[in-house]
């Protein structure tokens, strides 16, 4: 079954990024996608370690936005590729050099 409701994040800080995560997790989105572009990688790791634990506690899926690597360290649920983002395959053998079962 496929998620309805999905949410982009937004928020310049971890703080307000969690924030508007909570809010949407709160109103019955079941799918967060983590874009958080401009912040340093100390920063999207602390931000993507909470939204993982926040979306386990809310049942909804977790995909990270462009960063095959750090999907794979925090065992996302997914990762978004946009159209100048590395290809599908080779994300596919990052993830999983066999097989794919979880992604894509």
């Amino acid at each position: 079954m496929f998620n309805r409701l999905q949410y982009i994040s937004q928020g310049n800080t971890v703080e307000e990024q969690l924030y508007n995560i909570h809010q949407a997790l709160d109103h019955g989105c079941d799918w967060i996608q983590m874009r958080f572009k401009n912040a340093t990688s100390e920063e999207t790791f602390t931000l993507a370690e909470a939204v993982k634990i926040l979306c386990q506690e809310y049942l909804a899926t977790f995909i990270i936005n462009d960063n095959v690597a750090l999907a794979k360290q925090i065992d996302a649920d997914g990762v978004h590729l946009g159209l100048s983002d590395m290809g599908i395959a080779k994300a596919r053998e990052r993830r999983h050099p066999k097989s794919c079962t979880k992604w894509l």
